[in-house]
């Protein structure tokens, strides 16, 4: 294999001087002038624009400026985003200083909401294994029996019985039922869900509910396919608890956060530890437990996520640990506050409210806390497009403010677990994007058992669901020697000691592929782009780094 030529860091900068690259947030005051804006609005309507049309679009407008909630706003803002601007792409910069305009509006009411208090006071107690949970959750039954999901749940069951906690599949039923009256392709792999909302107790055969959905999916069909925009303004007969749209199917989103609740709810849990049904846990972890590393040292939070680095995902909710503490159930109700939020997201929107909690924790401790000012970056830009990376960018920088960068994060409520350290959610779709597939291309497959350790390897964004399974299957074999039916069951497998790593080194190589190949293609590296693949941050990386690791 021929060897990749990288630059000297010295002739780019100094990697430990570098600042991250973060989008302005700009300024927003109550007493922008909204009549202004809603002239600009109208003056995008073409003059031979059916008056039906402009008069939705006004009405629309008009019920922005009073909006009184982020449910409220945001969903109006979906609305108007996915429905008017693509009729108007030319006049982009009036719809941007709406967008900055509604996103301060948002701002605000976020910040009025969180005015309750939150009691951090008490000492946490111990965590046993046996008073704690592995908890799977689905949308719907029979979820867990399906072939392309039996196997992930099959081990993880095994290693629960190994570590004596109590395994919990749960599949409802949920409290709400969703309905999609309309799907909207954005792009080949992006769609919008509209969906609407009825309770779980009401019959699917009330004639009542099925007339309401009935009516939305022709108004739908009318806005949507036959862009009869004149019926704009009925859908705001339709508050968001009602009628919303998602970027994905919200009923699968919804589960976790129901099913974490229920099981914190049962006071003799100690701790509750969520996984996506399509993780695989290493075979040789069988003697080493999950709660153990979590609770131990004096830094142990109450709330448990994986760290991550800038241009990744901000947080990634496979994995998540949780206390059985005022303080767990406290970000679970900001967490299903946001449900009723326009494009929902389980992963974003939760990683809102991890920085609405250590927030919180700053102030408590009379420091600068958080003000929703990445709250904006939640809703769609132009055409029904939500800014997911500059949402990150944002909780990264404002998280960093708070209580430090990636690594050297410091929070009593939430820890931040090192995948450098041991990995508890390692998504190779995320860090490795063009991995075409290959475990190799993952970095895997046996030729990198010495960098490349993770404990808990999650196979979410594979193309099809079979394809996911023939890839955890191949890598249980070609790693471990092991299998989904034998693995962590089966005693006869090596316990090796001393323990082995388990951490990831997905950061660094990262970093030295997208250099190495950006400086074959350019002969040049931005110094900024060091940042957004990680080279920066602790410990930043040095030319022998990538010797070693690629």
């Amino acid at each position: 294999m021929a060897t990749p030529v990288y630059l000297d860091w010295s002739q780019i900068c100094d990697l430990c001087a570098l600042e991250l690259p973060v989008h302005d947030v700009l300024p927003w005051s109550s007493s922008s002038s909204w009549s202004n804006d809603q002239r600009q609005l109208l003056s995008l309507v073409d003059p031979g624009t059916p008056k039906r049309h402009r008069r939705s679009l006004l009405l629309m407008a008009r019920e922005l400026v009073n909006c009184s909630s982020v449910d409220r706003c945001s969903q109006l803002w979906s609305f108007m985003a996915t429905l008017h601007v693509k009729s108007h792409p030319r006049s982009s910069k009036v719809w941007m200083s709406l967008w900055h305009h509604i996103g301060g509006r948002m701002m605000d009411l976020r910040r009025a909401e969180l005015m309750q208090k939150t009691d951090f006071s008490g000492r946490l107690s111990e965590a046993s294994e046996e008073s704690s949970v592995l908890l799977l959750a689905a949308h719907a039954p029979g979820y867990f029996e399906r072939r392309d999901v039996a196997p992930f749940l099959r081990q993880l069951e095994c290693y629960a019985a190994k570590r004596q906690m109590r395994f919990a599949a749960v599949a409802g039923p949920w409290p709400v039922k969703h309905e999609k009256v309309a799907i909207v392709e954005l792009m080949w792999n992006l769609h919008q869900f509209w969906t609407t909302q009825r309770p779980a107790a009401a019959s699917a055969a009330s004639a009542a509910w099925n007339a309401r959905d009935q009516d939305l999916h022709f108004l739908l069909h009318d806005l949507i396919t036959r862009r009869r925009l004149g019926r704009s303004a009925e859908l705001l007969a339709y508050n968001a608890d009602v009628l919303n749209v998602f970027h994905e199917d919200p009923s699968k989103m919804y589960a976790k956060i129901w099913a974490i609740e229920q099981e914190l709810a049962n006071e003799s849990v100690d701790m509750v530890i969520y996984l996506d049904a399509d993780m695989t846990l290493r075979p040789d972890a069988r003697e080493w437990g999950l709660v153990p590393f979590l609770t131990r040292g004096n830094e142990s939070g109450h709330i448990f996520v994986r760290d991550s680095f800038t241009g990744t995902e901000c947080v990634n909710t496979g994995f998540l640990g949780f206390r059985n503490t005022a303080v767990s159930k406290r970000i679970l109700q900001l967490w299903k506050q946001k449900t009723n939020w326009s494009m929902f997201w389980d992963q974003n929107f939760f990683a809102e409210s991890i920085l609405e909690l250590v927030g919180m924790e700053m102030e408590e401790l009379g420091r600068p806390g958080y003000n929703s000012q990445c709250v904006r970056y939640l809703f769609p830009f132009l055409s029904g497009i939500v800014p997911d990376t500059m949402y990150c960018d944002c909780w990264q920088a404002k998280l960093a403010e708070m209580i430090g960068p990636y690594r050297q994060r410091s929070s009593r409520l939430v820890s931040f677990l090192d995948p450098e350290h041991v990995d508890v959610n390692f998504v190779p779709n995320d860090i490795f994007w063009n991995h075409g597939f290959k475990l190799k291309d993952m970095f895997l497959d046996s030729r990198h058992a010495k960098i490349m350790n993770p404990l808990i390897t999650h196979w979410a964004g594979m193309l099809t669901s079979r394809q996911r399974v023939a890839l955890a299957r191949t890598y249980l074999k070609d790693r471990f020697n092991a299998s989904f039916s034998e693995e962590i069951c089966n005693d006869s497998l090596p316990v090796p000691m001393p323990p082995p790593s388990f951490a990831s080194n997905a950061r660094y190589i990262k970093c030295c592929k997208s250099v190495g190949h950006r400086f074959r293609m350019q002969g040049f590296v931005e110094p900024r782009d060091l940042c957004y693949w990680g080279c920066c941050d602790w410990e930043p990386l040095q030319l022998d780094d990538c010797w070693k690791y690629i």
